[in-house]
């Protein structure tokens, strides 16, 4: 699973950073921007 930083939504800011500091390290691959992500796909 890939968690993109900037394409993810919250109803509090604690809640947006437990998702990806907290959480997202266990469950995801890789955690990237929107731009990161482009980047990596563009370059398969």
């Amino acid at each position: 699973m890939t968690l993109v930083r900037n394409a993810t939504a919250a109803f509090w800011p604690e809640a947006l950073h437990a998702a990806h500091e907290i959480n997202g390290p266990t469950f995801a691959h890789a955690i990237l921007t929107t731009a990161e992500l482009l980047a990596a796909l563009g370059a398969r």
